[in-house]
């Protein structure tokens, strides 16, 4: 397309529209040759808008526009024009073309050169503005929404979306996007630095030096055969920090995702990969590994994971690579001290910051050597007129020289300026690593000065600074204020601790954090391995591990009846911040054969795995538990390991494997009690059989559990045999016993406050409701299922839910919003790495064939290729407005998918 020339474009005030298509890629696969048509019929309906709104298009390339226009009315009028029209196109094969538009009002400069047309910021804005929209949307920048409020065109509003920071600007933008009637207007939060999603921690100092090692890796990261890019080095030489950094920068490269998974706390390799999930927030469904569920949800977006650490857990190098080769479009970003010398890395080895030269040249020079740069700009944190001058020139130099350019010994030693000159500091720090280079104390593989600092920096420290330091070292994952005052507590005056942890971290042995708005400390590794060590050079290192074991003992015991009920989110949060403590606990249980604490942990978890679908995790644990020389436990603390290993066997939907287990501690509870074990094992032998075998006793198991329990006054138990009997009956075919057996089930579960049961059993019921034409029951069932799967972060509830309003969209003979939602279900199933129980599964191919029936073949296409693209937001908006309409008084089907009745009676229930 010819591009105007200079005199051709408005200068001035004017207002820029960038538009390109979403998803063009996935396009050109889906359609090959036909895509050429596809994307000439959007060039014809964008330029047609245009240019009936007086706009002149600067660029037109790819499957991207940029459009001029002379006032922000008239470009919303061809933005409203262009989405409207793009919507009443029949697109082939299904596909749904999704165009985003950004418009910004301001004072570009016209050029001659045919293939800009504008420079400036304000174009550059424009751009950004565009890039952070979804397809079909359209987002305007403060100045262009202001321009237009009052002169918007008829069924057009304005929503204001909050400031954002983009890309490469300065300052957070205050954008607002178009409401369009008759267009879609649910949109995922725009594709902001905000928005993008990432757990990249905050960063409160810059990177300094490393610039040409960052432009490595983002360069590598770019390339999209690079997707395993290995940051190696020894310890001390920021691996952590410039991954960090290459990941923020390669935000917008990674756009489903930059993840950041510390490894060094998790200690095994076989824990690795349930680290990656919990991270993530995906669970391991029932039926399917864990790396199945990795697979599944990271299919088809592009994802970076940043693994930090890698060095302690290289067994998991296999792992890595075959999530890499199951997952084209993932990347992986490890540090590690050493590669995994694997054809698929490519390494960059990080070496120390370059060191001034033994004779220093003039301050200029100087300033501009990294060691120096960094040691000043850490200095100028509690002194910050402190400069580089003629008189400290020479010192600061031989600093830096003695550290080797490390830059964690930079920043260890930096803060010794708070009373010293740097003069004193050298001459002192030569005297420190001289004596210990000639002391014979054993090194680690990493350089001598970086221990000889962390020496160093500890041998300055009082006693009770230093007995401090040591008794944090056996905390993984940071701690908060309590633990650090329990562990401490009779090596320590109390009073004293909060003074403590102060000058520790003035000193930078440790770095605080703000976690879920709680203040947090840290030791980085190398630090907390060398305070370990003079933990138990004191001979105070049982004790202080012993005490911490204690405490997160007692912290799982009281967050274990509270995991799946109305204080979930509390306790789930808790023990997920603590998570590391909580399996360095565990595993020095295990190591020391404390059978009584590695059950506590065990049944204390339990339910944490299962409702967090972490079923690798806690098979781990229990297969490690079970591996204690049985002649040294105790019969009862073996019965209630192999019990949890059973539920999460059973649970993860390996029912055959299960049923002996349970056999097992069936025979043991019966024999020893208690009651209520030998009630619930007798229970879950009979689910096992059933599930597994077909076995009609398994039934008799279940009623006789359920007898036992009702005689017992246990709610609890009695909840859960009753589901088990309804879930039996539904899939036998028997509704009207299974509707019973659920809905007394739930009585006994919002007796004993059991939040994930009450949510499962409201979705059970309300497909039977939905099969007997009840759907006015159903919409008020399903309206309590969803408030309760999206309070408390239920992924499959609210998939469930999305089911069942496909069904309901049937009852109300809407098949083509059945259509969407189907596919959005088949969407959020692959996008969790889960799959149906039975009663669910078979529900849901029942209503898939039923619109597969009553929809031509085309639109049935169409329609589900519009449903897989929704996102979760999207899918749950268009069910929530069928729920509301079954509350409404519009004749229903007396079966989502069956022959056309109306029942009245069904109507009024």
């Amino acid at each position: 397309m010819d591009v105007p020339r200079e005199t051709d474009l408005p200068a001035g005030r004017v207002t820029l529209l960038f538009s390109d298509i979403e998803g063009s890629t996935h396009l050109v696969e889906a359609l090959g040759e036909r895509y050429g048509d596809v994307l000439a019929r959007h060039f014809e309906v964008v330029e047609h808008a245009i240019g009936d709104a007086g706009g002149i298009i600067v660029v037109a390339h790819s499957d991207a526009v940029f459009a001029v226009f002379s006032g922000a009315r008239e470009a919303v009028g061809a933005a409203v024009a262009a989405q409207r029209g793009l919507d009443r196109q029949e697109w082939p094969a299904g596909v749904m073309v999704r165009v985003r538009m950004g418009l910004h009002t301001g004072t570009p400069r016209p050029v001659e050169d045919r293939k800009i047309g504008y420079v400036g910021l304000d174009v550059h804005r424009a751009a950004r503005i565009c890039a952070a929209a979804h397809g079909g949307q359209v987002v305007l920048s403060a100045t262009a929404s202001e321009e237009v409020a009052d002169v918007l065109p008829p069924g057009v509003r304005v929503r204001h979306l909050g400031t954002h920071r983009l890309k490469d600007l300065r300052f957070p933008e205050s954008l607002a996007d178009l409401v369009i009637d008759g267009h879609a207007d649910r949109f995922e939060p725009i594709r902001s630095l905000d928005n993008r999603p990432n757990n990249l921690p905050a960063l409160l100092s810059p990177l300094i030096g490393r610039a040409r090692e960052l432009v490595r890796v983002r360069t590598l990261l770019d390339r999209p055969e690079s997707r395993l890019v290995s940051v190696t080095g020894p310890g001390g030489v920021g691996k952590t920090r410039l991954a960090i950094e290459a990941a923020r920068e390669s935000l917008e490269r990674f756009p489903d995702g930059v993840f950041l998974v510390a490894v060094s706390a998790v200690g095994e390799a076989g824990l690795v990969l349930p680290a990656i999930a919990q991270t993530l927030a995906l669970p391991e469904m029932p039926g399917r590994g864990l790396a199945d569920s990795l697979r599944a949800a990271f299919r088809g977006r592009r994802i970076l994971l940043v693994i930090d650490g890698f060095e302690h857990v290289m067994d998991a190098a296999g792992q890595i690579l075959d999530l890499l080769e199951g997952c084209p479009t993932l990347a992986i970003l490890l540090t590690s001290q050493e590669a995994l010398d694997v054809g698929a890395e490519h390494e960059l080895r990080l070496a120390p910051m370059p060191v001034p030269p033994a004779r220093p040249g003039a301050l200029a020079d100087l300033s501009a050597n990294d060691s120096i740069h960094l040691f000043l700009d850490r200095v100028r944190d509690f002194r910050p007129d402190f400069e580089l001058t003629a008189d400290n020139a020479a010192a600061i130099a031989a600093i830096c020289r003695r550290l080797e350019g490390l830059p964690l010994a930079i920043e260890l030693a930096a803060p010794r300026l708070r009373l010293l000159e740097p003069a004193e500091l050298e001459r002192r720090l030569a005297g420190r690593l001289g004596a210990l280079a000639g002391s014979g104390r054993p090194r680690e593989a990493r350089h001598r000065s970086l221990h000889a600092t962390i020496d160093w920096s500890y041998s300055l420290l009082d006693a009770d600074e230093r007995a401090m330091f040591e008794r944090l070292s056996v905390f993984r994952g940071g701690v908060d204020l309590a633990f650090a005052e329990a562990v401490a507590a009779g090596a320590v005056d109390v009073g004293e601790v909060e003074r403590l942890l102060d000058s520790l971290v003035r000193k930078s042995l440790l770095r605080r954090e703000v976690v879920e708005g709680e203040p947090r400390l840290y030791m980085l590794d190398a630090v907390r391995e060398f305070g370990e060590a003079a933990l138990d050079g004191a001979g105070a290192g049982d004790r202080a591990r012993s005490t911490h074991r204690g405490l997160f003992l007692a912290l799982v015991r009281t967050a274990a009846p509270d995991l799946l009920g109305a204080r979930q989110r509390e306790a789930t949060s808790r023990l997920l911040v603590e998570r590391d403590n909580v399996r360095a606990a565990l595993d020095r249980a295990i190591a020391e054969e404390a059978t009584g604490d590695v059950v506590g942990f065990l049944r204390g978890l339990l339910w944490l795995w299962i409702a967090r679908g972490q079923f690798t995790e806690g098979r781990t644990w229990t297969t490690r538990a079970l591996a204690i020389v049985p002649s040294r436990v105790p019969l009862a603390d073996r019965a209630e390991m192999v019990d949890v290993d059973a539920w999460l066997s059973m649970i993860s939907g390996d029912y055959a494997g299960a049923r002996p287990l349970f056999e097992a501690c069936h025979a043991h509870y019966e024999a020893h009690g208690p009651a209520d074990r030998a009630a619930m094992s007798l229970m879950a032998v009979g689910i096992t059989r059933l599930a597994a075998a077909g076995e009609e006793e398994g039934l008799v198991q279940i009623e006789e559990a359920l007898r036992r329990f009702r005689g017992a006054g246990d709610r609890y138990g009695t909840g859960i045999c009753l589901i088990a009997l309804g879930e039996a009956a539904r899939l036998g075919g028997a509704p009207e016993p299974a509707r019973q057996a659920y809905e007394e089930a739930l009585e006994h579960m919002r007796a004993v406050d059991d939040m994930y049961w009450i949510a499962a059993l409201l979705l059970n019921i309300s497909h039977i409701h939905l099969a007997g034409g009840r759907w006015r029951g159903a919409s008020r069932t399903l309206t309590e299922a969803l408030a309760i799967g999206q309070r408390y972060d239920y992924p499959m509830v609210v998939t469930v839910f999305l089911s069942a309003s496909a069904r309901l969209a049937l009852a109300l003979d809407r098949p083509e919003e059945a259509a969407r939602l189907g596919a959005a279900v088949e969407t959020s199933l692959e996008r969790i790495g889960a799959r149906f129980e039975p009663t669910d599964r078979a529900a849901f191919d029942e209503v898939a064939a039923a619109v597969a029936e009553r929809l031509p073949a085309p639109r049935l296409s169409a329609c589900r290729s519009d449903g897989a693209g929704w996102s979760l937001a999207e899918a749950v908006s268009s069910a929530e407005a069928l729920v509301a309409a079954a509350r409404g008084d519009v004749p229903a089907r007396r079966d989502g998918v069956g022959p056309a009745a109306a029942r009245s009676a069904a109507i009024r229930e």
